[in-house]
């Protein structure tokens, strides 16, 4: 009867260790996502320009495509 109770404290303790590892995880996961650091807003704000710049390409590159598929029909 005692064994089976250290068994239980024992699986009960792991349990317990890898739910505060997985929360602890999932924390800084959606911590990094909405906030991060100082720098990495400065970096995020360089980028944007980048990114703007990849979305107006994209954007022109789409409309002459339309414009091909409208013409060739």
């Amino acid at each position: 009867m005692q064994r089976n109770i250290v068994i239980f404290l024992i699986i009960l303790i792991l349990f317990i260790l890898i739910a505060a590892i997985a929360y602890l995880i999932y924390y800084l996961q959606t911590r990094m996502a909405v906030g991060g650091t100082a720098s990495s807003v400065s970096d995020m704000t360089e980028n944007t320009h980048t990114t703007q710049g990849n979305t107006e390409t994209r954007y022109t590159k789409r409309k002459e495509e339309q414009k091909d598929i409208i013409t060739t029909t």
